[in-house]
């Protein structure tokens, strides 16, 4: 590639990067008690502490025990703490401020996605850019803010990544355009949620099916699918393997009346509308929760992408029908008609588990500004120049169409910028946290009941390493249902109530500890109960006891059968039940328990052999431009003259921009 070039385009990134800042530069407020709006943000970071507790003790980050008794960490999939643009900044930065920064890095994400489609499609650098900063700032990504799903703008991101390594992969289908897909479809696997990975695989594959049937060497390019299927499953096999281990054992709530799903001739009403008070009202049968129906994109954007239909030339009307088709595919499954009829006969309980299709709905705005940039490129290069008369021999010249357009894709651009931000502004969270939290002493390992309806306090619980026994959770393990007692209440009383004999009361919240509920105790032959002293971080629980006679010890930790004991170093034999229980002899002793589980190993030996054969076959791969290998013909896109224009060649618009 021309030095020159490879210059324009890390400049073109730049620009997405700034933009991306500049649109979540409130975000960049470091203080812990500012967090991103949304009540469910703790719902989507919380996981994420698997990386400070992984630096502590190691594999016992494996086991979650800081909420509703434990559960087998990695497995939920309101958070995505497996992923790189979740897992660095949580490192960097912490749990809270490294949320931020993935925030920001999934607005930059979702820019580079669009830039890579306009690239594909050979488009001009203000085509590029132009569409890139909409997608930067597009509600499609912003919006999920509104509920503070972290994860859900993370993996929308993703989601429209794959949408150019499919492209790619159609336009040149060689060894490193499959590796490309597969590590953008493992990107989008791990990204959490399942709600994009579900709508990708409804709309996004099956619409790259129509560039793969139509290119000279179809059968080669179904091959490359199938082998980037493999590689995708074996890159996120650390992911992959604990979820279906655990998969029958976890149970959601499901919606067999599709409550939130909008009406087809609705949804794409969302694309231009930028009303706050609308998305929060019931009007055109939907739910007043925006973050699910959010995606405004502008007027403009449509506009050039109607102005595409006339102007795309006839040779690429099969890269025409591709988008066509993508926009098509993603709202039909949005509004569940196509689910209902593939799904409805074969899998209904899966259906029934989709609750928000409406967020499917996101997955246009790729394909919508890929229409719109390819319209504009297309427009910016049409019609009569206006001539500048001056002084000079060569009079200056500039086209009509950008003297027209200027004012509107400066406009288009910065509407989408201040709609977008206004959903990521910080909200302060409440005052009395850190007192409250200061009071409960934990001697123990007790468990601790904080108000269940402020999901806040889960996270800043959860940094003191204090164990939550009744917390809101989105999902519940189908044999491990019961909540463990809690030692400690802390419950919101009004301020007619006076403070209590016993217990203190701290910004209007009652602290109180019951001494007859213990974490762990042993429950001797005769019933009586002996309280033992406990610690406990993720999956290493240590339990110190002394007994005249011997008994049953439980702890109130679910059991799990990866769960294993010993008593003074030796193995123990644990008693099957919903509470890690085994029998101890008289005398004193230390009861070590360790969650020691086969299937993360194993998922990560698949994601290692994965990554390192994808690197091997990368490297040996020679790089097109020592080969001249024809790699798959032409590219998708636009005319020769086009290119010219933009001062390319049609060399240059065959390299690979990744």
């Amino acid at each position: 590639m021309n030095p020159s070039k490879k210059v324009s385009y890390l400049l073109e990134m730049g620009i997405i990067v700034v933009w991306a800042f500049a649109a979540g530069r409130a975000l960049l407020d470091f203080r812990p008690n500012f967090w991103p709006p949304g009540a469910e943000f703790p719902l989507s970071i919380r996981e994420n502490f698997f990386w400070p507790n992984f630096l502590r003790c190691g594999v016992c980050a494996l086991w979650n025990g800081n909420m509703n008794g434990g559960y087998p960490a990695l497995i939920d999939l309101q958070g995505a703490p497996l992923h790189p643009l979740m897992a660095i900044p949580t490192l960097l930065f912490g749990v809270i401020n490294g949320a931020k920064i993935t925030i920001i890095l999934g607005l930059a994400l979702a820019g580079f996605a669009q830039w890579w489609i306009a690239y594909l499609l050979g488009l001009g650098r203000v085509a590029r850019v132009w569409s890139a900063l909409i997608a930067v700032v597009a509600g499609s990504v912003t919006g999920k803010m509104e509920d503070g799903m972290v994860t859900l703008v993370l993996s929308t991101a993703c989601a429209s990544l794959v949408i150019p390594a499919g492209m790619n992969l159609a336009r040149k289908n060689n060894l490193r355009s499959i590796l490309i897909l597969s590590v953008t479809l493992t990107s989008m696997v791990m990204s959490g949620q399942g709600y994009l990975q579900i709508g990708t695989f409804l709309s996004t594959l099956p619409a790259l099916l129509i560039l793969y049937i139509t290119t000279p060497t179809r059968k080669e390019a179904f091959r490359g699918i199938l082998l980037a299927g493999i590689f995708t499953v074996l890159m996120a096999g650390v992911f992959l393997v604990p979820l279906l281990h655990h998969l029958g054992s976890v149970i959601k709530d499901t919606d067999g009346n599709f409550t939130s799903v909008q009406p087809l001739e609705y949804l794409p009403l969302n694309l231009v509308i930028r009303d706050t008070d609308y998305y929060y009202q019931n009007s055109l049968q939907k739910l007043p929760f925006p973050y699910l129906y959010v995606n405004y994109i502008g007027w403009v954007p449509i506009f050039l992408s109607i102005l595409a239909f006339r102007l795309i030339p006839k040779e690429q009307l099969r890269t025409l029908f591709f988008f066509l088709v993508g926009i098509l595919l993603v709202y039909l499954n949005s509004a569940m008609i196509l689910p209902k009829w593939f799904f409805g006969m074969i899998a209904e309980n899966f259906l029934i588990g989709i609750r928000h299709p409406p967020l499917f709905a996101g997955l246009a705005v790729p394909y919508i500004l890929g229409l719109s940039a390819w319209g504009l490129d297309l427009a910016l290069h049409k019609g009569p120049f206006i001539y500048l008369h001056g002084e000079n021999l060569v009079t200056p010249k500039v086209r009509l169409s950008w003297v027209i357009l200027a004012i509107p894709l400066v406009w288009a651009a910065f509407s989408a910028f201040k709609f977008g931000s206004s959903w990521l502004q910080p909200v302060q969270q409440p005052q009395e946290v850190g007192p409250v939290l200061n009071a409960i002493k934990i001697s123990s390992s007790e468990w601790v009941q904080l108000p269940g309806s402020e999901l806040y306090w889960s996270v800043f619980a959860t940094q003191r390493n204090i164990k939550l026994a009744d917390s809101f959770h989105p999902w519940h393990l189908r044999d491990r249902q019961m909540i463990p007692p809690a030692g400690i209440k802390a419950e919101r009383i009004s301020s007619e109530i006076t403070q209590p004999a016993t217990g203190l009361v701290i910004f209007g919240i009652l602290i109180q500890e019951d001494p007859q509920i213990h974490y762990a105790a042993i429950t001797s032959q005769d019933e009586n109960t002996i309280p033992c002293k406990a610690s406990s971080i993720g999956g290493w629980i240590r339990v110190f006891c002394q007994s005249n006679q011997s008994g049953t010890l439980t702890v109130f930790e679910h059991s799990w059968p990866e769960w294993k004991a010993w008593i003074d170093n030796k193995p123990a034999q644990l008693i099957e039940g919903e509470w890690l229980q085994l029998e101890v002899p008289s005398g004193r002793h230390q009861i070590t328990f360790r969650y020691l589980p086969w299937d993360v190993p194993s998922g990560l030996a698949l994601t290692l052999i994965g990554f390192g054969l994808a690197a091997y076959l990368w490297k040996k791969e020679a790089a097109p431009d020592q080969t001249g290998r024809n790699e798959g013909g032409p590219p998708l896109p636009v005319t020769g003259q086009s290119a010219q224009e933009h001062g390319r060649t049609q060399a240059e618009d065959g390299q690979d921009a990744t």
